[in-house]
């Protein structure tokens, strides 16, 4: 006579889950007491996915089952993925892959190029500039053997107001210091006198 097997009765299972997040990987973790690591499978799909089952006994011909899916991130090194089981809880380790930092490649020299309009104006404007500065140029050139050393920011507009303002306050500041001896001689300090 045949001996009967009786079915096999399923208990669906929803594991709870979490995913940590990490600067080097995110780790999944699922929560399963009662599993032993040889009733759980992990699998990677070549379209990205990671897919978690697993069924255990109950007794009484009665089990308990559960399946997970979940995408890959796009920045997982999915050669390096890595799982663990340990008290109840399955470890699933995606390591992020490692980016190099973009360095722009090195330009060889380009060849002298015409130089535009606007340009041409602007060495006119910096020429006429440096007559203006008359022959305090030609002297400094004299002491550095006749090769002109300066830097273009002595040579530019700013720089040049910059220092005639400074000579209008040095030159303010000594007539200022000499009428102040002056008017010390008549035995006060230069004093504002409307009816003067």
């Amino acid at each position: 006579m045949a001996k009967i097997i009786p079915s096999r009765v399923f208990e669906d299972y929803e594991p709870p889950s979490d995913l940590v997040t990490e600067e080097e990987c995110d780790t999944l973790l699922i929560s399963l007491p009662g599993f032993k690591k040889e009733e759980l499978r992990v699998q990677l799909t070549t379209s990205g996915m990671l897919k978690i089952s697993g069924e255990r006994p109950l007794g009484d011909h009665k089990y308990r089952r559960f399946h997970k899916e979940f995408r890959l991130p796009s920045k997982c090194d999915s050669k390096k993925i890595t799982a663990k089981f340990e008290g109840g809880i399955l470890y699933i380790r995606q390591p992020k892959l490692i980016t190099p930092a973009t360095v722009p490649p090195l330009r060889p020299p380009q060849p002298q190029q015409e130089v535009p309009e606007k340009a041409k104006d602007e060495e006119e404007v910096m020429k006429r500039g440096k007559e203006e500065m008359g022959n305090e140029d030609e002297e400094k050139k004299e002491k550095c053997g006749g090769i002109e050393q300066q830097s273009k920011v002595m040579n530019c507009g700013l720089f040049r107001d910059l220092r005639k303002v400074m000579v209008l306050i040095i030159v303010f500041f000594i007539s200022y210091i000499i009428k102040s001896f002056i008017g010390s001689k008549k035995g006060s300090l230069m004093v504002y006198d409307p009816e003067l």
